[in-house]
Formats: C-alpha cells, sequence, structure tokens
C-alpha cells in the first residue's frame, strides 16, 4: 500500500491527517523501519509521546536541515512529513526530487504536487477512520494500517527464502 515514491495523505483540515501520520509512522516503527519526521510546524516540538518513535526529527526550515535530510537517506527507511503545505516550496522540491526513499506527507485536499519525477499515490483521509485509496476503495484507516503490517510479513518471508 506504501509505494516507494511519494504517499500524499490528503484531507480537509481537522480531520485527522496528523493522528493518522502518526499512526502509520507507529506501525512502521513496530516493523522496525527507521523514520524521519520532518515538521512543517512545531505543533509537536514538545511531544515526547509523538516523537520517541522517529530516529530523527526535525522543525527548522533552514536549507542545511533539508541537505541533512538528503544525506540520511542512506540510514533511513522513510520520510514523514507533517504538513508539506507548511514547508517552502524550493524545499518541498530539494525532497521531491532528490529523496529516493519512501515519502509519506499530509497536506489539504486541495494542494495539488505535480513537479516531481517521483511515482506517487493519493489516499484521502475523510475523518479519522476511513480512507480513501485510488482505486476508489474506502478502507477503514485500522484495516491500511493491518494490510501494512501483512505485506510487511509477506515480503520478510520471500527476502529469507531468497
Amino acid at each position: 500500500m506504501i509505494i516507494d515514491g511519494i504517499n500524499f495523505i490528503k484531507g480537509e483540515n481537522n480531520v485527522g491527517k496528523s493522528t493518522f501520520l502518526w499512526e502509520l509512522s507507529q506501525t512502521l516503527y513496530q516493523l522496525d523501519k527507521k523514520i524521519c519526521f520532518l515538521g512543517g510546524t512545531k505543533d509537536f516540538e514538545n511531544n515526547y509521546n509523538f516523537l520517541k518513535i522517529f530516529e530523527y526529527k526535525f522543525f527548522s526550515q533552514d536549507e542545511r536541515v533539508f541537505q541533512f535530510i538528503i544525506e540520511i537517506q542512506k540510514i533511513v527507511d522513510y520520510l514523514v512529513i507533517d504538513d508539506i503545505d507548511f514547508i517552502k516550496t524550493d524545499y518541498a522540491d530539494i525532497l521531491f526530487n532528490e529523496f529516493k526513499k519512501p515519502i509519506i506527507l499530509t497536506c489539504n485536499i486541495n494542494r495539488v504536487y505535480n513537479h516531481f519525477n517521483h511515482k506517487h499515490i493519493n489516499f484521502i483521509l475523510h475523518n479519522n477512520k476511513n480512507i480513501e485509496l485510488e482505486n476508489n476503495t474506502v478502507v477503514k484507516t485500522e484495516q491500511f494500517l493491518n494490510q501494512i503490517k501483512r505485506e510487511n510479513k509477506i515480503e520478510k518471508l520471500l527476502n529469507d527464502k531468497g
């Protein structure tokens, strides 16, 4: 369900995008994935419970931070951004074009990003319980997270046999 490319979690304001992003990140963390978090705002800067699952955490809009994130992609599995709408366009372009690992981010439902060369997928969060996939199928967020766990188990089994 999560692709190698850019995974947009879109939705209206106050539908639970940040909460779902954290639940998704927690699921990946439980699967021993290393995650870098970039906060578009400082809303979570002092929230230990939210941040403890992330290997690296940034809240700066400094160009050096974005260059550093490009460098650490060698040792992280995912880049998680909440909320890309607050990141300067030039810096978002750097991430979209130079970060080669999966990026999972939140943004407003009306925001269109189409100036990058990565595969991308849109997930539309209708409320904090239902998410719409690109094929217009609506599933419960819990089902979505369980599917990621199943896919990871299958991938591990295939890698162990290979």
